[in-house]
Parts: C-alpha cells; structure tokens; sequence
C-alpha cells in the first residue's frame, strides 16, 4: 500500500486505507487493547463481513482483516458522525499540511479540542 496519494481517493477508500494504516502502526509499535472507531458504517460492515469486496476497497479491507486477524485485542467500532467530530476537525486541518505527518504526542494546539470532547 502506499504512503501518499497522487489524487485524492474517495471517502471510503480513504476511511479504509487510515484504518488499514491505523491498525499497522499499532501492531508495529506492539499496541495492545485497542478499539479502531470510524463513523464509515460501510468500511466497519465490510471488515466484519464474512463474504469479501470484489474490487480495490474490498483488497484493502481484506488487509485490513488480515492485520486484525493477529491481535485478537483489537475492536473495530462504528460512531456516529456527531460524534467523530474532534476526529473531523483535525482531519480536516490536516488537509493543509505539506505532506502526511503522524503525530506522536498530542499537540498542545488540540488539547482544546480534546478537553471539548470530554466535558
């Protein structure tokens, strides 16, 4: 899978390709207990699915699948929109970044944000 896109990809194949990406940087930094929330009902159905996607999104929920089929610890999780709303605004941010960043430890510029969704 690639680290970049050369066209925006549509809003399924980027929900699927970040929690395929998600759940591979968790495993390579050994993280246990985890819970992958998204509000793309279609992508968490299709990862719990028994039948697989004949098409590109379905070859990276298969991924997906596999990767999660190594750490019986990891939960896959739908949320509703309204309330995936700290998760939008910093994607949205993100948008105006040079190129894809991770971040590994909380900038101070969103803990208003955080402290918001936990009130």
């Amino acid at each position: 899978m690639p680290n970049y896109f050369h066209c925006a990809p549509s809003p399924t194949k980027a929900e699927t390709m970040t929690l395929y990406e998600a759940i591979k940087f968790a495993i390579d930094r050994e993280m246990s207990s985890l819970i992958f929330e998204s509000d793309c009902k279609f992508v968490l159905e299709s990862v719990n699915a028994s039948l697989a996607l004949q098409n590109e999104i379905g070859d990276i929920v298969s991924s997906c699948k596999d990767l999660l089929s190594t750490c019986n610890s990891y939960v896959v999780k739908h949320i509703r929109r309204q309330t995936n709303m700290t998760a939008r605004t910093i994607s949205r941010a993100s948008l105006s970044l040079p190129n894809p960043y991770i971040f590994h430890d909380v900038p101070s510029y969103l803990y208003p944000l955080i402290i918001n969704k936990m009130a």
